[in-house]
């Protein structure tokens, strides 16, 4: 089914959580960032346009998309690793814990929520360590190469 560009604006909108434009006209999107060799976690706020009452905010140029299904049980412990390729990705059912080996920060993956991963080799020596719950589903979506959206960061997981 293909829609037309009303139905592709109101979809972009349901997709970044903003029916209705606030007072801040941006996104929040919790990133893992590599900086001088070590993985963080830093907040970029992208910015937004608001259109009839409804904020639509440009995420990326994606080279394409998978959506991974892990079995249901016990955790997985995918390891310690870098993003494999600067990208966003969605728990869509479940959820993960992301720890760093060169700080003692948590963080703590929820459904529901757009984040993205850029500590691709060459930011970061080690990466992040990921442990998803038994059963979840993730959307994975690769950024185009070279690609990284407009955005104003700060230290930390974004509010």
């Amino acid at each position: 089914m293909r829609f037309g560009v009303p139905y592709a604006s109101l979809l972009l909108s349901l997709f970044t959580g903003s029916a209705v434009a606030d007072a801040d006209p941006t996104l929040k999107v919790t990133t893992i960032v590599g900086k001088n060799g070590v993985s963080s976690v830093e907040c970029w706020s992208l910015p937004a346009v608001v259109s009839g009452g409804v904020k639509i905010t440009e995420l990326a140029d994606l080279s394409n998309a998978s959506y991974a299904v892990f079995p249901a049980g016990a955790a997985i412990d995918s390891g310690t690793h870098n993003a494999p390729h600067t990208q966003l990705f969605i728990i869509l059912k479940g959820g993960a814990v992301i720890t760093f080996p060169n700080s003692s920060d948590v963080l703590h993956v929820r459904e529901d929520e757009i984040y993205i991963a850029a500590d691709a080799v060459g930011t970061s020596d080690l990466g992040h360590h990921t442990v998803l719950e038994g059963g979840s589903h993730v959307l994975q979506m690769p950024l185009a190469p070279g690609f990284l959206p407009d955005h104003t960061a700060t230290e930390g997981r974004c509010p």
